[in-house]
């Protein structure tokens, strides 16, 4: 759910206090200002709370409010962010959270990551809470964001490298809740965007071979990996196929970017060693067929494949010799290379503009390829075919 708080360039947010503040009911929930405004030190007593709990005393600027009447019972994760312009990146920014009768700042935001965040709160059904986002500074052009995303309400456990998650043996799949996990900082791997929570697992190669550890989540995850020798870290992966070496162990890294204003959430770890490469044959039946009328050689054969990511790519061409003279023409495939799942019958039809092919012998060439992680497997095969005229 997207609510946004009509604002006009350069003045006070229209949810500038809490009375005034934009609603919602249910989570997850992102709400932001529609243009960018001065950010002026707010004065009203709530502001002044804030003020005073959450920013050393320091006046907040241009403070946006918004009012989470919980339809259901949540824990949640609160986050904000300054929108410069909706297209350049989230900037740090103040967070508060506090009562429905603002009297009390329940969680302060933290600006050592380029999203501020709070830990876990939760509220009750048909309670209410109040979420401000602020410039710690005054500036003419401030664009606040939050967003408001369940939470399990528990501290991942590897959200350290130094207790990292050990993965015993491969394939390897696990789900992990991250809407607590902080930022440690040694990733590694270079992002433009930033790098913002991790958690970790550890792995110790058990024979020497291509590994691929990969993430899926609700929110932007990468994966870095990084090899433990004598206590010392050497090259990182990224988000990329990397050859394991027997009893080395690694250090394995699901990371977000930082300029996102969903930072964390919940994402599916896998890790496998790479399949072996595709297997694939091809062959060309002796006999094929040539049209009276208009020349249009048909022939055919057998295609085996498997392990293939995809199904094969093939071409091939047919050749006749008539006087010492090569017409030579593409095959259009009409069946058989649709699928790498076992054997199968193939069929091909060939035809040329200027020329029409003739019984006799004729000379067949198809060229296939089949790929997977781990590489391609490319097969040519060539044959001398009978062509009967029908």
């Amino acid at each position: 759910m997207v609510g946004t708080a009509t604002i006009a360039a350069a003045a006070n947010p229209v949810n500038g206090t809490p009375a005034t503040a934009t609603t919602f009911s249910t989570i997850p929930y992102q709400g932001q200002s529609s243009s960018w405004y001065a950010a002026d030190p707010a004065t009203d007593t709530a502001s002044q709370r804030v003020a005073s709990a959450c920013n050393a005393g320091a006046p907040i600027n241009g403070p946006a409010w918004w009012r989470y009447d919980a339809a259901q019972t949540s824990t949640f994760v609160a986050h904000a962010a300054d929108l410069k312009g909706g297209i350049a990146g989230y900037e740090p920014t103040g967070l508060a959270v506090l009562s429905a009768d603002a009297s009390t700042v329940l969680a302060c935001g933290n600006e050592t990551q380029d999203i501020t965040t709070t830990g876990a709160l939760t509220v009750a059904a048909g309670q209410s809470r109040l979420v401000v986002a602020y410039s710690r500074q005054a500036t003419e052009f401030y664009s606040p964001t939050i967003g408001l995303f369940p939470s399990s309400g528990v501290t991942p456990s590897n959200d350290e490298p130094a207790t990292a998650t050990t993965i015993t043996s491969l394939p390897f799949t696990t789900t992990q809740d991250t809407t607590l996990a902080t930022t440690s900082g040694g990733v590694g791997c270079y992002s433009k965007f930033g790098v913002g929570p991790d958690t970790w697992f550890t792995w110790t190669a058990e024979r020497t071979d291509l590994v691929r550890f990969s993430a899926t989540a609700d929110y932007d995850v990468h994966v870095g990996v990084v090899p433990v020798v004598n206590g010392e870290l050497g090259q990182y992966s990224c988000d990329e196929q990397f050859t394991a070496q027997a009893g080395t162990t690694y250090l394995i890294s699901v990371w977000a970017t930082s300029d996102d204003l969903k930072q964390t959430g919940t994402f599916t770890l896998s890790g496998a060693y790479l399949p072996p490469a595709p297997t694939l044959s091809v062959t060309v039946d002796a006999n094929g067929t040539v049209n009276k009328k208009t020349g249009v050689v048909s022939v055919a054969g057998t295609v085996s494949c498997s392990g293939a990511d995809s199904a094969p790519y093939a071409q091939g061409s047919l050749s006749q010799t008539v006087k010492r003279v090569v017409h030579t023409a593409p095959m259009t495939f009409t069946s058989g290379f649709s699928t790498c799942a076992g054997s199968t019958r193939w069929t091909a039809t060939a035809t040329s503009p200027g020329y029409k092919f003739t019984g006799g012998s004729a000379q067949v060439r198809v060229d296939a390829n089949a790929c997977n992680a781990r590489g391609c497997t490319p097969v040519s095969v060539m044959r001398t075919v009978k062509l009967k005229v029908v």
